[in-house]
């Protein structure tokens, strides 16, 4: 993470265009730029990942691009009581998923940190949500092949959404 010169506060995710990232400092305006930089595509960031985490992202999320924000899982007929609690309808509705792609605000990079900073396990690795609840991928069982769960960080129930990130995807109901 860089840092401002001018009031030491951390910059946010830069801004990269034709191998240089820009940086702006929130809090006071201030701006450096990094040349020479080796812009990595979707596949070659995921490989970082997995380098960085020891965990594989599905093939189907790496190739995603963007689908979040028009989507709704439907959650089993059998949910904990947080789930009914929060979705009476029996439907999740999806937002932005974290992205692989290196110039947007969050990304799967950042996805250990949020997972520390609210609780999540060990190996649950949220891919969408705002905090108290999250869609993750769920590596317990295996760090080849996740499964997707909600993640309550309230009440640290869990409920199975599929088996796969590719079965969550083709599953998936448009929002109308």
């Amino acid at each position: 993470m860089k840092r401002c010169s001018e009031c030491q506060a951390d910059y946010p995710a830069p801004s990269i265009q034709d191998g240089v990232a820009y940086y702006v400092c929130d809090s006071c305006g201030n701006s450096i730029e990094t040349d020479g930089l080796e812009l990595l595509g979707p596949e070659e960031r995921a490989a970082h990942f997995e380098k960085l985490t020891g965990l594989r992202l599905p093939e189907s999320f790496v190739k995603l691009g963007e689908l979040g924000d028009n989507c709704v899982a439907t959650l089993p007929d059998v949910t904990p009581p947080a789930a009914t609690r929060h979705f009476p309808d029996g439907h999740y509705e999806i937002g932005d998923f974290l992205s692989v792609a290196a110039n947007d605000r969050l990304t799967i990079f950042d996805s250990p940190a949020l997972a520390q900073e609210w609780g999540l396990p060990e190996s649950v690795l949220p891919i969408e949500g705002d905090g108290h609840i999250w869609l993750a991928f769920d590596f317990r069982g295996s760090n080849k092949e996740p499964s997707v769960v909600l993640w309550f960080s309230d009440s640290g129930e869990t409920v199975p959404i599929a088996e796969s990130f590719e079965l969550l995807i083709r599953n998936l109901i448009p929002r109308g």
